[in-house]
């Protein structure tokens, strides 16, 4: 588990990394009748912006979906818009391969919201266009949802703070608990009872899954120093 850790954390290092050495895209797209720009660095906002503005009811997911590949270490990014897009512009590649996964999705980004404004899916000012009146119409009419926006709902739980006043509080014994994750083992001693958890799994990615168990054992009589004498 720690070597899974160390690993992602590296990688994770050399990714930033590349991103601050590599140069920004500077290309721009610019409407000529009404000057609106759309750059390397907005065309990411525009397109989540658009999606969120389609009014298909069956798709639960409206976010553009990216798919980045890796070729000899440069990184190419293909972009997939909701299926309320027409086929011709649905997707889009970067043109360019980059060091970052950043700006290749910056690239593919760029790409796509062009070949929108082209297939007069969004207007002049690189923005969608209004709903047309029966939708607006279907909208205003349909059915609100009559919940509150806020409940009250219960704090949540910090074992942490009662546990610090236990040790204040003991008088000397203290409960023993086994941690199991994966091949991992741990040892805990709290001045209260552990309570008892079903085994269950927890994932680390798509790939990796844990069980984690814990298991309890008798209290034990805790004297100062390095020396444990059992009770049960």
């Amino acid at each position: 588990m720690r070597k899974i850790y160390e690993d992602e954390m590296r990688a994770l290092e050399e990714t930033l990394l590349r991103e601050d050495v590599e140069e920004h895209g500077n290309r721009t797209f610019e409407v000529p009748s009404t000057g609106a720009l759309l750059d390397f660095d907005n065309a990411i906002s525009h397109l989540y912006h658009l999606c969120s503005r389609l009014l298909a009811k069956n798709i639960v997911d409206l976010r553009p979906e990216f798919i980045c590949e890796e070729s000899e270490g440069l990184v190419q990014a293909k972009v997939i818009l909701p299926l309320s897009v027409i086929e011709e512009v649905r997707t889009a590649e970067s043109e360019y391969f980059w060091m970052s996964e950043k700006n290749a999705i910056k690239d593919a980004s760029s790409v796509a919201y062009k070949a929108l404004h082209h297939a007069c899916l969004v207007n002049d000012n690189v923005l969608p266009p209004l709903p047309p009146d029966s939708a607006m119409d279907e909208l205003i009419s349909s059915s609100v949802e009559m919940r509150v926006s806020i409940v009250n709902v219960r704090e949540q739980s910090n074992p942490w703070v009662e546990i610090a006043r236990a040790w204040q509080r003991s008088e000397g014994t203290v409960y023993e608990a086994k941690i199991t994750v994966g091949e991992l083992q741990m040892k805990t001693w709290l001045p209260t009872p552990v309570p008892k958890l079903s085994p269950f799994h927890t994932y680390w990615d798509a790939e990796t899954t844990f069980a984690i168990s814990l298991s309890t054992s008798a209290s034990i009589a805790f004297q100062f120093g390095d020396h444990f004498e059992s009770l049960g």
